[in-house]
């Protein structure tokens, strides 16, 4: 009797949380590899940009990830903290005319409240204290977790920390501290 093995096309739920598999090995198991911030500075002559994104990772959790990413943003000395999606419409056109709150958990500890604004394209949420998230987060040792409503539902995402706070100092010489 044959069976069919059917392996996911993206297996990042058969590792550990922060970490992404990348291939499989002879036996079909997994080849993870820690997931980390992906980090840039550009300096157009106008600007200073510092950036750092880091995927979703809901394996703890389970159900969708539906594309997001965690941004930390600074430009022209503002910074910038926000969920974004590229393919998940959170907010009916006629829905959060302006934001909300989004219920925030670094590690194990409690949950803090923050509010949100959509932005223009309604696939991203702007947390309203990014600084104060900012500072939070650097502090971290595993995770984010977020949480808040949208037009399609409750929405759940939990971020890895990983390597966060090595990028501090470069914000910092951006021209935002935190």
């Amino acid at each position: 009797m044959n069976s069919l093995i059917i392996l996911p096309s993206d297996a990042a739920g058969s590792c550990q949380f922060g970490y992404r598999a990348t291939d499989f090995d002879d036996e079909a198991d997994p080849i993870c590899e820690e997931i980390y911030w992906s980090f840039k500075k550009t300096d157009d002559g106008f600007d200073k940009i510092t950036i750092a994104s880091i995927d979703v990772d809901n394996s703890i959790i389970g159900g969708s990830d539906y594309g997001f990413s965690l941004v930390v943003r600074c430009t022209s000395k503002k910074l910038e903290v926000f969920a974004a999606s590229d393919d998940y419409e959170m907010f009916y056109k006629s829905a959060y005319t302006s934001g909300g709150t989004v219920k925030v958990k670094f590690d194990s500890g409690s949950i803090k409240n923050y509010r949100f604004a959509k932005s223009t394209d309604n696939q991203a949420i702007f947390i309203s204290v990014a600084k104060t998230f900012a500072t939070a987060l650097a502090k971290a040792k595993k995770s984010v977790s977020l949480k808040f409503s949208s037009s399609r539902g409750n929405v759940t995402l939990q971020f890895p920390v990983s390597d966060f706070a090595q990028h501090k100092k470069a914000f910092t010489t951006g021209g935002c501290k935190f």
